[in-house]
């Protein structure tokens, strides 16, 4: 962390303090807020005998307030470099960590112990210069929990006058074994090992299908009942995360209800019921509260830039992204690049950024699209355009057998299903759209990235004297019943079936005759 100069005197690390008038160094008191000047001699012995080893420092300039935008990052051939241990070339600091992933020459290297950071996502090294039977490893890295969250949202502590001081402080703490310093943990989920593993899986076996990875992570890290029915014959059971939201109020009821949960709760199956709606949730009110939910997001927090004064908010929209992702909902593929540049990249994010990636690692998202990039493609991934001819392919439908009197019957109904459907696809039914079909049948406007489990169907049932052309659909197995007329029941006319279908099509609440 010390500064250094490179053969042209360009001041690198934290040029900012460099003439900003000394610093100072300064700690809170108990249970307050107040900042006061450190009373022993700074040196790291003192310090740490006086104040203790998880304490933290806070550095003040002196004389000169100083700027708290971001300098701009110096160039390659400016930066401070080292030597890989293992091919023995020359790598700037920033980059060995990405280095050491790929180095051909680490396996073969025994003074080099590779092992997961949770941290910065990469890797982080324990070396070991003699790694015998009779010597002990060396201790695992350590850092206070409150470091630990700092470091992890980009907050980089700067340095000048009496950088060697902090730097010895750092190693000290890095290195002690001490049992009131926590071990390195995630920041704020607790399935590590599982998402450690997903990267290991994929690092291994060279996995960079981002859908592939998406599976890999479902089957990992969502635990309790199963996403969606995948055999009709078969219940469903487990635990769910239930939450009751209104549908017209969905942020608000939304976060209250997830602001609750624990994160071993927000890993569970997430098991949705809206307000005076009545259906049992088996996938489709599920996909249903996503699409309705990211679309409410995209319009507070993300159409007109971020808003600082809603920062708090962001980390449970960063949640609901972790569920969405994790649950086979929708993407959340609105964000601008320059926002999906500052949440991947900046070491000096703003608060609304910081606290959407507090609420994805809560589920270990952010710590995965970190360390496996090409996951980042779920954020940039446009949907696949829904056709007239594609929307027909999806929604399959079921006939009776061939030369009976009900095919002929639902051959009838379903040719002007057909037509309803081209009025639909050139736009001639007002604000009925393919998706809003596609939505009715399966709680979706677009095909999910790990697609349906049971492929969307349609299927005919006979109308009955007293009741009404509207088709219905069970969401949970993606199936559209769409109605058909009997011996007894006419077809009405187009104009009065295609009135019924917008009524329906145009509608989402669960429940609705």
């Amino acid at each position: 962390m010390s500064e250094s100069v490179n053969e042209q005197n360009v001041t690198l690390g934290f040029p900012q303090l460099k003439d900003s008038g000394e610093v100072e160094l300064l700690r809170t008191g108990q249970n307050c807020r107040y900042l006061k000047i450190i009373g022993c001699k700074w040196n790291s012995s003192e310090l740490k005998s006086c104040i203790g080893s998880q304490a933290r420092i806070y550095i003040r300039p002196v004389q000169k307030s100083l700027s708290t935008k971001p300098i701009n990052a110096v160039s390659m051939e400016e930066e401070c470099k080292s030597e890989c241990e293992s091919c023995k070339k020359e790598f700037p600091m920033r980059d060995l960590r990405h280095h050491l992933l790929y180095c051909t020459n680490i396996a073969s290297d025994k003074s080099v112990e590779i092992a997961p950071s949770t941290v910065t996502g990469e890797l982080s090294i324990n070396r070991n210069l003699m790694l015998t039977e009779d010597l002990p490893d060396l201790p695992e890295t350590y850092i206070s929990a409150d470091d630990l969250q700092e470091l992890s949202m980009g907050i980089i502590l700067p340095s000048n006058h009496g950088t060697d001081i902090i730097q010895s402080i750092i190693e000290e703490e890095l290195t002690t074994s001490d049992t009131d310093i926590a071990m390195i943990q995630p920041i704020a989920h607790s399935s590590n090992l599982s998402v450690n593993g997903i990267v290991v899986h994929c690092i291994e076996n060279n996995i960079a299908n981002p859908v592939e990875i998406l599976k890999l992570c479902q089957q990992n890290l969502v635990k309790g009942r199963p996403l969606e029915i995948t055999d009709i014959n078969e219940p469903l059971s487990g635990d769910t995360n239930f939450i009751i939201v209104d549908r017209v109020n969905i942020l608000q009821t939304s976060f209250e209800e997830l602001s609750d949960k624990t994160t071993e709760e927000l890993g569970k199956t997430l098991e949705v019921q809206f307000y005076t709606e009545a259906a049992e949730d088996y996938g489709g009110p599920r996909k249903e509260f996503f699409r309705i939910i990211l679309r409410a997001i995209k319009e507070k927090y993300f159409d007109s830039g971020l808003r600082e004064l809603l920062q708090d908010d962001y980390r449970m929209v960063g949640i609901v992204f972790a569920l969405t992702i994790l649950q086979n909902g929708k993407l959340p593929t609105f964000m601008n690049a320059t926002v999906l540049e500052e949440l991947w990249n900046s070491a000096y994010p703003s608060s609304c950024i910081k606290q959407l990636r507090i609420g994805l690692d809560t589920l270990g998202i952010f710590e995965l699209l970190t360390r496996l990039p090409s996951l980042q493609f779920l954020f940039h991934a446009t949907p696949v355009t829904l056709t007239l001819k594609r929307l027909m392919i999806i929604l399959k439908a079921v006939f009776s057998e061939n030369g009976s009197n009900r095919q002929t019957l639902e051959k009838d109904v379903y040719a002007i299903f057909v037509k309803y459907v081209r009025e639909v696809a050139s736009g001639r039914r007002g604000s009925v759209s393919l998706g809003h079909i596609l939505q009715f049948a399966t709680g979706t406007d677009e095909e999910p990235m790990l697609g349906f489990s049971i492929h969307p169907s349609i299927e005919f049932v006979e109308v009955q004297a007293n009741s009404s052309f509207i088709p219905t659909a069970n969401t949970c197995i993606n199936c559209m019943k769409l109605p058909r007329p009997s011996l007894e029941v006419k077809l009405p006319a187009d104009t009065e079936l295609f009135s019924l279908y917008d009524y329906a099509f145009m509608n989402s609440f669960y429940g609705l005759i």
